[in-house]
């Protein structure tokens, strides 16, 4: 399996690079962040809205995608996402990008469970149901 971590800035991410097995976690609020740190400052500048259209067509093509944030303390960092809020405002980004809410929550429960599962990084990996 493949994990693709940060979703492209300077443009929309490559249709042939979204095929079976790949896994990615695009770590929107933190690619909001750098666009509006940094973003305009670069040779090649980033716009949020290539990150965005990355997401949506990772989930056209059925890519599984998972939540992250990269959220630090780190005062060098370009952004620092705060740790918990930040991971609220990344579900609500990838609903903003074409997920539906429960595709969301999947992405930050069962979907990395399942990713993970499946390369023996986690030995014991569960899944809460109902009763």
């Amino acid at each position: 399996m493949d994990i693709v971590t940060h979703v492209p800035m300077p443009s929309v991410l490559s249709a042939d690079l979204t095929r079976e097995g790949l896994v990615a976690c695009p770590t929107l609020v933190q690619m909001r962040g750098i666009c509006a740190t940094i973003g305009s400052t670069l040779p090649a500048p980033l716009d949020y809205e290539n990150a965005r259209a990355s997401v949506h067509r990772l989930h056209e093509a059925s890519v599984t995608i998972l939540a992250g944030t990269d959220a630090n303390a780190d005062p060098t960092a370009p952004f620092s996402p705060p740790h918990g809020e930040a991971l609220h405002e990344e579900l609500r980004l990838l609903v903003d990008a074409s997920l539906t809410p429960v595709e969301a929550l999947r992405a930050a429960t069962v979907a990395p469970a399942e990713a993970f599962n499946e390369q023996l990084l986690l030995q014991q990996a569960g899944v809460a149901t109902t009763g």
